[in-house]
Protein backbone atom coordinates (compact mmCIF):
# COMPACT_ATOMS: atom_id res chain seq x y z
CA UNK A 1 0.00 0.00 0.00
CA UNK A 2 1.21 3.50 -0.85
CA UNK A 3 -1.13 5.23 1.63
CA UNK A 4 -1.12 3.14 4.86
CA UNK A 5 -1.38 6.24 7.05
CA UNK A 6 -4.62 7.40 5.40
CA UNK A 7 -8.10 6.47 6.58
CA UNK A 8 -9.10 6.10 2.92
CA UNK A 9 -7.73 6.97 -0.52
CA UNK A 10 -9.03 6.67 -4.09
CA UNK A 11 -8.99 8.15 -7.61
CA UNK A 12 -5.24 7.96 -8.39
CA UNK A 13 -3.97 9.98 -11.36
CA UNK A 14 -0.41 9.60 -12.62
CA UNK A 15 1.46 12.67 -13.89
CA UNK A 16 2.43 12.85 -17.57
CA UNK A 17 6.09 12.14 -16.74
CA UNK A 18 5.20 9.28 -14.37
CA UNK A 19 6.94 10.81 -11.35
CA UNK A 20 3.94 11.87 -9.26
CA UNK A 21 0.52 10.60 -8.29
CA UNK A 22 -2.43 12.82 -7.43
CA UNK A 23 -5.21 11.15 -5.43
CA UNK A 24 -8.25 11.88 -3.30
CA UNK A 25 -7.47 11.13 0.33
CA UNK A 26 -9.13 11.26 3.71
CA UNK A 27 -6.38 11.42 6.32
CA UNK A 28 -8.69 10.77 9.31
CA UNK A 29 -12.30 9.51 9.58
CA UNK A 30 -13.74 12.97 10.26
CA UNK A 31 -11.80 14.78 7.53
CA UNK A 32 -13.10 15.95 4.19
CA UNK A 33 -11.79 14.30 1.05
CA UNK A 34 -8.94 16.40 -0.33
CA UNK A 35 -6.55 16.19 -3.26
CA UNK A 36 -3.03 15.02 -2.35
CA UNK A 37 0.22 14.56 -4.25
CA UNK A 38 2.92 11.97 -3.63
CA UNK A 39 5.96 10.58 -5.39
CA UNK A 40 5.33 7.41 -7.35
CA UNK A 41 6.87 5.34 -4.53
CA UNK A 42 4.45 6.84 -1.96
CA UNK A 43 6.90 9.28 -0.36
CA UNK A 44 6.63 13.06 0.11
CA UNK A 45 2.86 13.34 0.48
CA UNK A 46 1.54 16.88 0.18
CA UNK A 47 -2.05 18.10 0.57
CA UNK A 48 -2.98 20.17 -2.49
CA UNK A 49 -6.54 21.34 -1.77
CA UNK A 50 -7.74 22.73 1.54
CA UNK A 51 -11.44 23.07 0.82
CA UNK A 52 -14.36 22.94 3.26
CA UNK A 53 -16.03 20.65 0.68
CA UNK A 54 -15.02 17.17 -0.46
CA UNK A 55 -12.59 17.17 -3.40
CA UNK A 56 -12.41 14.06 -5.60
CA UNK A 57 -11.42 12.76 -9.05
CA UNK A 58 -8.14 14.62 -9.67
CA UNK A 59 -6.87 14.77 -13.24
CA UNK A 60 -3.72 16.11 -14.84
CA UNK A 61 -4.88 18.41 -17.63
CA UNK A 62 -3.17 20.83 -19.99
CA UNK A 63 -1.60 24.21 -19.37
CA UNK A 64 -3.15 27.67 -19.44
CA UNK A 65 -1.39 30.69 -20.85
CA UNK A 66 -2.61 34.22 -20.13
CA UNK A 67 -1.25 37.32 -21.83
CA UNK A 68 0.49 38.50 -18.67
CA UNK A 69 2.09 35.10 -17.90
CA UNK A 70 5.78 34.52 -18.45
CA UNK A 71 5.13 30.85 -19.21
CA UNK A 72 2.17 28.44 -19.45
CA UNK A 73 0.82 27.27 -16.09
CA UNK A 74 0.23 23.55 -15.60
CA UNK A 75 -3.20 22.68 -14.19
CA UNK A 76 -5.03 19.88 -12.47
CA UNK A 77 -8.78 19.39 -12.42
CA UNK A 78 -10.95 17.95 -9.66
CA UNK A 79 -14.60 17.62 -8.62
CA UNK A 80 -15.85 19.49 -5.56
CA UNK A 81 -19.41 20.22 -4.44
CA UNK A 82 -20.63 18.42 -7.61
CA UNK A 83 -18.82 20.82 -9.97
CA UNK A 84 -15.53 20.91 -11.85
CA UNK A 85 -12.63 23.00 -10.54
CA UNK A 86 -9.10 23.62 -11.76
CA UNK A 87 -6.04 24.81 -9.85
CA UNK A 88 -2.30 25.08 -10.28
CA UNK A 89 -0.19 22.02 -9.48
CA UNK A 90 0.49 23.40 -6.00
CA UNK A 91 -3.23 24.02 -5.30
CA UNK A 92 -3.18 27.78 -5.80
CA UNK A 93 -5.61 29.70 -8.03
CA UNK A 94 -8.48 27.27 -7.54
CA UNK A 95 -11.33 28.15 -9.88
CA UNK A 96 -14.75 26.66 -10.53
CA UNK A 97 -15.26 26.10 -14.27
CA UNK A 98 -18.77 24.55 -14.45
CA UNK A 99 -21.97 25.87 -12.94
CA UNK A 100 -24.74 23.37 -13.62
CA UNK A 101 -27.71 23.32 -11.21
CA UNK A 102 -27.28 19.56 -10.83
CA UNK A 103 -24.30 17.25 -10.16
CA UNK A 104 -21.35 16.86 -12.53
CA UNK A 105 -18.91 14.00 -12.16
CA UNK A 106 -16.60 11.45 -13.79
CA UNK A 107 -14.32 13.80 -15.80
CA UNK A 108 -11.62 12.70 -18.21
CA UNK A 109 -9.37 14.37 -20.79
CA UNK A 110 -10.13 14.13 -24.51
CA UNK A 111 -7.28 13.87 -27.06
CA UNK A 112 -7.77 17.56 -27.95
CA UNK A 113 -7.28 18.61 -24.31
CA UNK A 114 -10.93 19.36 -23.57
CA UNK A 115 -12.63 17.85 -20.53
CA UNK A 116 -15.48 15.39 -21.00
CA UNK A 117 -17.75 14.64 -18.03
CA UNK A 118 -21.18 13.37 -17.00
CA UNK A 119 -23.76 16.03 -16.17
CA UNK A 120 -27.24 15.64 -14.73
CA UNK A 121 -29.88 17.83 -16.37
CA UNK A 122 -33.63 18.09 -16.74
CA UNK A 123 -35.18 15.75 -19.28
CA UNK A 124 -37.93 17.34 -21.33
CA UNK A 125 -38.86 14.14 -23.16
CA UNK A 126 -42.61 13.44 -23.11
CA UNK A 127 -42.12 9.74 -22.43
CA UNK A 128 -39.36 10.12 -19.84
CA UNK A 129 -39.68 13.35 -17.80
CA UNK A 130 -37.35 13.94 -14.88
CA UNK A 131 -33.56 13.92 -14.98
CA UNK A 132 -31.09 12.50 -17.48
CA UNK A 133 -27.29 12.19 -17.42
CA UNK A 134 -25.60 13.58 -20.55
CA UNK A 135 -21.96 13.83 -21.59
CA UNK A 136 -20.68 17.41 -21.91
CA UNK A 137 -17.29 18.86 -22.85
CA UNK A 138 -15.56 22.07 -21.79
CA UNK A 139 -12.17 23.76 -22.10
CA UNK A 140 -10.00 23.76 -18.98
CA UNK A 141 -10.66 27.48 -18.50
CA UNK A 142 -14.42 26.88 -18.44
CA UNK A 143 -15.12 28.23 -21.92
CA UNK A 144 -16.98 26.60 -24.82
CA UNK A 145 -19.22 24.30 -22.76
CA UNK A 146 -21.28 22.12 -25.09
CA UNK A 147 -23.06 18.80 -25.36
CA UNK A 148 -20.85 15.88 -26.38
CA UNK A 149 -23.43 13.08 -26.27
CA UNK A 150 -26.89 14.15 -25.16
CA UNK A 151 -30.48 12.93 -25.04
CA UNK A 152 -30.92 13.91 -28.69
CA UNK A 153 -28.21 11.35 -29.58
CA UNK A 154 -29.35 8.57 -27.24
CA UNK A 155 -32.16 8.69 -24.66
CA UNK A 156 -30.19 6.78 -22.00
CA UNK A 157 -28.14 7.98 -19.05
CA UNK A 158 -24.41 8.18 -19.75
CA UNK A 159 -22.00 7.91 -16.81
CA UNK A 160 -18.55 6.65 -15.72
CA UNK A 161 -16.90 8.11 -18.82
CA UNK A 162 -13.33 7.18 -19.74
CA UNK A 163 -11.24 8.10 -22.79
CA UNK A 164 -9.29 5.23 -24.32
CA UNK A 165 -5.90 5.30 -26.02
CA UNK A 166 -7.72 4.12 -29.16
CA UNK A 167 -9.45 7.55 -29.42
CA UNK A 168 -12.78 6.10 -28.32
CA UNK A 169 -14.86 7.39 -25.41
CA UNK A 170 -16.21 4.61 -23.18
CA UNK A 171 -19.15 5.00 -20.80
CA UNK A 172 -22.00 3.17 -19.07
CA UNK A 173 -25.37 3.58 -20.77
CA UNK A 174 -28.45 2.76 -18.72
CA UNK A 175 -32.02 3.58 -17.74
CA UNK A 176 -30.84 4.10 -14.16
CA UNK A 177 -30.60 7.83 -13.28
CA UNK A 178 -28.04 7.09 -10.55
CA UNK A 179 -24.45 8.07 -11.24
CA UNK A 180 -23.36 4.65 -9.93
CA UNK A 181 -26.01 2.52 -11.62
CA UNK A 182 -24.98 -0.43 -13.75
CA UNK A 183 -25.78 -0.75 -17.43
CA UNK A 184 -24.32 -1.43 -20.85
CA UNK A 185 -20.68 -0.64 -21.63
CA UNK A 186 -20.78 1.58 -24.72
CA UNK A 187 -18.38 3.61 -26.79
CA UNK A 188 -18.26 6.40 -29.34
CA UNK A 189 -15.49 7.65 -31.61
CA UNK A 190 -14.00 11.03 -30.78
CA UNK A 191 -14.24 11.86 -34.49
CA UNK A 192 -18.04 11.55 -34.78
CA UNK A 193 -19.51 10.86 -31.32
CA UNK A 194 -23.18 11.24 -32.17
CA UNK A 195 -22.91 8.92 -35.20
CA UNK A 196 -20.75 6.12 -33.80
CA UNK A 197 -22.50 4.72 -30.71
CA UNK A 198 -21.66 1.05 -30.17
CA UNK A 199 -22.66 -1.22 -27.27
Amino acid sequence: SLTPEFYSACDPAVSFNGNYIRFAGKAKPGNRWQIWRMDRDGNNKLQITKSVKDCMSPLYVGSLFHLDDQAPTRKILYVSNNHLFTCNLDGTRSRQITFNLYPEFSPDVLPNGRIIFSSVTDSFADKNPGKIINLLAVNIDGTDLMGYLTASDTPFNKSMVRVGEDRNVYFIQSNNPSAWGGGILSRVSTRRPSHSIRN
